[in-house]
This record gives C-alpha cells, sequence and structure tokens, in this order.
C-alpha cells in the first residue's frame, strides 16, 4: 500500500522509547494473521478499555483517504489520535504527501473541526526520528483544549439506537 512506509517508522520509534520508558508507557498491539503474528500494526490487538487508559493512540494513513478504523476507535476511547500531517494539495492531508486535504477526506466537515481533534506529527518530524518527541512537545492546556473537544464531537460519531440524545 500507499501507507506502508509510514506505520514503521512510528512503530519503530515508538519501540525505542518503550525500550527506554517501559512496556506500560507504550502499547503496541499484534494482529494475528493466517500463519504470522505482525508487530507492524499499530493497536490491533488493543483493546477499548486499553484506548480509553492511554492519553495518545497514533492513526498513521492507512490504505484509504479518509480515516482508518484506528482513528474512530481512538476518538470513541477518548485517546488522542496522533496523526502524520503532510503538506497536500490544497491542504494538510493525513493520508500522504500530496493527498487530499483532511477538510475533503473526513465526513461532516461543516461541523466536526477535524484538526481541533488530533494531534499532528508533520512528516518531516517523523522522517528525522521526532515522533514521540513532537508529542511530548504538545502543552497540558492544548492537551486539555482536544479531549474536551473530542468529547464535543463524540457524538457525531455514534448512532444512538435508543434516541436518548442526538446522533
Amino acid at each position: 500500500s500507499r501507507s506502508g512506509i509510514w506505520r514503521p517508522l512510528v512503530v519503530e520509534q515508538l519501540r525505542a522509547y518503550r525500550a527506554v520508558m517501559g512496556p506500560e508507557k507504550v502499547l503496541l498491539g499484534t494482529f494475528l494473521r493466517k500463519n504470522f503474528e505482525d508487530n507492524s500494526i499499530v493497536l490491533k490487538g488493543i483493546s477499548g478499555g486499553e484506548k480509553r487508559q492511554a492519553v495518545f493512540c497514533p492513526c498513521p494513513p492507512g490504505d484509504a483517504t479518509s480515516a482508518t478504523v484506528r482513528f474512530y476507535d481512538s476518538l470513541l476511547s477518548g485517546c488522542i489520535p496522533v496523526v502524520i500531517a503532510f503538506p497536500g494539495a490544497g491542504g494538510v492531508s493525513w493520508y500522504r504527501p500530496g493527498g487530499p486535504p483532511v477538510e475533503w477526506s473526513y465526513p461532516y466537515p461543516w461541523a466536526i473541526r477535524w484538526r481541533d481533534a488530533v494531534v499532528e506529527v508533520p512528516e518531516a518530524e517523523l522522517r528525522a526520528g521526532g515522533f514521540v518527541r513532537a508529542v511530548h512537545a504538545v502543552t497540558k492546556e492544548r492537551l486539555q483544549q482536544i479531549s474536551s473537544y473530542i468529547a464535543l464531537i463524540r457524538n457525531h460519531l455514534v448512532f444512538d439506537w435508543a434516541g436518548s440524545g442526538p446522533d
């Protein structure tokens, strides 16, 4: 896939950080394929409860121009998605360099300011080995703003069968 280089870069940097900080600080899930265990896919095999306890959830690009399941799972769990920000055609893309802007790729752009719900790591920072450094540079105030915004938009991302709240 076109996104094939980004996930391994993120995982490599998280593994290096985990080696220093310990496994309780960085959860790297595994995904069981037919005949082997794939450790390169971030957040597969990590439970919703673990995500709810996490502050950050890495969400490297997938195979589609819009968000991955990992992205929505993170938001619904209250975990702040960390995305890669690429220079795109007409704005920042979370898909690939030169890709479509976030506002064209995600649903409800009139109702959700997607860039307010994430931490963006610039592509150049990721390539320079600075994924973790970029995440740690986010201020506590900004993290609180992002968390509050995620709580505000969450009901736009779920369907309430009981009708107890607006969808």
